[in-house]
This record gives structure tokens, sequence and C-alpha cells, in this order.
């Protein structure tokens, strides 16, 4: 490619051995002109999967090369989400399956809890205890509030499950600032209003003179 006068040539994906690299840029692919003079060397520093980049000036006939070795996502927890910005790609710790319905997927591991909002069409057979690995996507904020990972159906589909053991929720009397992010249950409550079959509602959850929204 070739951009303000400088052109750029890159390879992601290639696995290299300890070493050097050693090529010329070459004019109308031929050998008789070919910068520098000698071989440009690139050393490959550790064996693993990089990414070469290569640039060549016309007006000063200057080579540089930079070979970036590509390193892994690092898997972050639940509580580690709630800390980046929509649209920060992340991958997930295995997480545990606390309930599912339809698209959504609540998980949980030792930090928070979440949502998993899977794509449409994705047959979800998950069961509440599966513990999932692999998933990986952008963060979304829906309605600046609730914080989840949407991935895509070739992410989707690439999250492996294994059978684990159903958590159990936390008792609750009343929600608190500290119980943000826990799965709880409420025991004894009842419920004020009524759900409409064609929109969405919020209702108020009642336990003797604390309520819920």
């Amino acid at each position: 490619t070739l951009t303000n006068g400088i052109y750029t040539w890159e390879k992601a994906e290639l696995n290299l051995a300890v070493g050097t690299i050693e090529f010329k840029v070459v004019k109308n692919h031929s050998w008789d002109i070919a910068y520098p003079a000698q071989n440009y060397v690139l050393n490959i520093a550790e064996d693993g999967e990089y990414t070469i980049t290569i640039t060549f000036d016309p007006t000063t006939e200057a080579v540089a090369a930079e070979a970036v070795k590509n390193e892994p996502a690092q898997a972050i927890t639940c509580l580690e989400v709630y800390q980046k910005a929509k649209n920060d790609a992340v991958l997930l710790n295995p997480v545990t399956v606390t309930y599912t319905n339809g698209a959504n997927v609540w998980v949980m591991d030792g930090s928070a809890s979440m949502l998993i909002y899977m794509p449409s069409g994705f047959t979800n057979n998950f069961q509440a205890g599966d513990v999932l690995s692999g998933i990986a996507d952008v963060v979304d904020i829906y309605q600046n509030i609730v914080y989840e990972v949407k991935p895509d159906a070739t992410q989707a589909a690439a999250i492996t499950v294994t059978s684990g053991e159903a958590p159990a929720p936390s008792q609750a009397a009343v929600i608190e600032a500290s119980d943000v992010n826990k799965y709880v249950i409420l025991p004894g409550f009842s419920i004020e209003g009524a759900f409409t079959a064609d929109a969405k509602t919020s209702l108020t959850a009642v336990l003797g003179e604390n309520t819920e929204s």
C-alpha cells in the first residue's frame, strides 16, 4: 500500500523461530535495483506468532521493518468487565451460568455477575451450573446501566461448555449497594403492578417496608 509517499507491506499470523530474516525491497520485480544495498536483517528474539511490517521510502530509499509478537488475549473477571468502556474488547475467565432466558444468559464468577447476550438465531442450550469458557467480544452498556457482552455468531459457536454445579443465590432481605452484581434471591416479596404483554415494564418488589424497582 502507498500512503503519504511511503510504501507499506504487512503480513500477520507468521509462525517464526528465533533467528534472523533477510530481505530487500526490489524495483520492477527485478534484483537489478534493490534496497538496501546489503540485505536488511530483521532479528526474531523468540519463537512465536508475529506480524511483520516493512516500509520503504522511495524518496530517501530508506527501508525499515518491525516484527511484533502476537500475544494471546488475557482473560479477565466479570468485575473487571465493569471497569471497561463501551466497545472495549474482552475475553472472560470461565464463568458459571446462573440462569437463562432466550438470548439472555446470566453468568457469574468469584468476582461478580453479568449478562451475556447471545446472537439472534443462536441455539442456547445452556443450563444453570454450566461452566462457559472462551466468551470473547466487546463490551456493550445497555441504557448506560446494564453491562453486557454480546458475542457474534462465530464467537458464540466457539464457547466451550463443561458441566458444573449450579450456584446457590445468597439471601437478601433488601438490596444494598454492596449487592450490585451479586446473584441474590429476595424471599417472601410481592410485586406491585402488572406486566403488560406489549411493553417492557419496571415493577416494584415489596418486602415489609422495603421496596426495590
